[in-house]
């Protein structure tokens, strides 16, 4: 059991690992009112945490709630999904910046990702 738990862990922090570049999370097209939502691997157990770095410009969609759920709920410390959740509220096309970080350091950033949205 204990090489079972050893082996997926190793693999969840190879997958975070080889992830940590700036990428593009592609488009997303949202009809004007809807609530959509973005999601990311994380690990808060070790103080990073993804964050919305360009929020004060963003004018098409509000951030209306956050969350992270465990890929393995009953292990302290564990991966897990970190979901934003959005509502478009004015027509557009921007672009939501987000960077993987410890809050206290902000030259910790590991990884970068972008998500196009438009509001129709």
């Amino acid at each position: 059991m204990e090489i079972k738990v050893t082996c997926i862990t190793l693999l969840i922090i190879l997958f975070i690992l080889t992830s940590c570049e700036k990428q593009d999370q592609g488009n997303q097209e949202v009809t004007l009112n809807s609530i959509f939502q973005i999601d990311f691997v994380s690990k808060p157990s070790t103080g990073y945490t993804w964050k919305w770095t360009n929020k004060q410009s963003i004018t098409i969609v509000d951030s209306i709630d956050f969350g992270f759920t465990p890929f393995y709920p009953e292990r302290c410390g564990s991966a897990g999904i970190e979901t934003w959740k959005f509502k478009g509220k004015k027509k557009g096309t921007e672009s939501l910046e987000f960077k993987y970080n410890r809050s206290w350091d902000q030259n910790s950033t590991i990884d970068q990702k972008a998500v196009t949205i438009t509001v129709n």
